[in-house]
């Protein structure tokens, strides 16, 4: 994933000395959803072709994120940074932004350098902003997001007025608990592998119920919360997901058993590797 990650800060400084326990700031948070349809993902008639010879007509896409979060630590709790030609355990052959991850992956650097600012955050404490989605009433946050939309979330309640401790933020992060898709599949090739109609399908990709759990974007921040620093922060953020989530499924094995499981692991490989979640604040 590219992150690109810019930091700014509003003008405004929190003066004197603030008594223990007190909020040193606050922060307001933003999301952004997106699922762009790059050049050559569909054919004629709009339809999201894949790699394996098919094209899916999409009725509905779902998208059910969790939270967002800010981790931050203690004053003085320091943290390693990520040196290309030193990488951490699981990581080797660093060169042109990217590192090769022991089970094959290309890890950027910023993923890199979120995963050790997450592993180093610990004692420290959260700021969890809630999500509301399409029905607020509803007790999860689901998000209609056909392929090609932008949508900005509604923020929810925020855990202690999404005030600030004294200390260091550490990451910015959030996650996707499913993703509900809803269309008609048709076989692309000349192998007849569907009827020539097309084959309906409603598929619930289930993360959090898996023994995975949540897709979970992270980045670095690095970001203090002192006397000095300003007393009020924006921190906006943008999940980008990549609409070639569906592109190794084998929808000519819709009616097997073990389709979903599988399924479900494919299309997570395939948001994890080529989605991408940008932090930025206002100036």
């Amino acid at each position: 994933m590219r992150a690109r990650l810019a930091l700014g800060l509003v003008a405004l400084s929190l003066g004197g000395c603030l008594a223990e326990g007190s909020p040193w700031g606050s922060v307001t948070l933003s999301m952004r959803l997106e699922l762009p349809v790059g050049d050559g993902a569909t054919d004629a008639e709009g339809r999201l072709i894949t790699p394996r010879g098919f094209a899916l007509d999409i009725d509905s896409l779902v998208v059910e994120p969790t939270d967002l979060r800010l981790a931050l630590a203690p004053p003085g709790d320091s943290v390693a940074g990520f040196d290309p030609a030193d990488p951490p355990p699981g990581y080797s052959l660093c060169h042109n932004g990217h590192c090769h991850h022991d089970d094959g992956r290309l890890v950027d650097y910023e993923d890199i350098a979120a995963e050790i600012a997450a592993a180093s955050g610990g004692g420290g404490v959260s700021v969890v902003q809630a999500l509301v989605g399409d029905d607020p009433e509803a007790g999860s946050p689901a998000i209609d997001l056909p392929p090609g939309a932008a949508r900005d979330v509604m923020m929810g309640d925020c855990s202690g007025g999404c005030e600030l401790p004294r200390g260091e933020v550490r990451t910015v992060s959030t996650a996707i608990a499913r993703i509900r898709v809803r269309g008609t599949v048709f076989d692309n090739t000349t192998q007849s592998r569907l009827p020539a109609g097309g084959t309906p399908f409603d598929l619930t990709f289930d993360f959090a119920g898996s023994e995975q759990g949540p897709l979970t974007f992270t980045r670095a921040l690095v970001l203090s919360v002192s006397a000095t620093s300003p007393l009020l922060r924006q921190i906006n953020t943008r999940l980008e997901l990549t609409s070639r989530m569906f592109e190794d499924l084998r929808f000519d094995r819709l009616d097997e058993a073990e389709f979903i499981d599988t399924a479900r692991q494919m299309v997570a490989a395939d948001l994890i590797s080529h989605s991408s979640f940008n932090v930025q604040s206002v100036p």
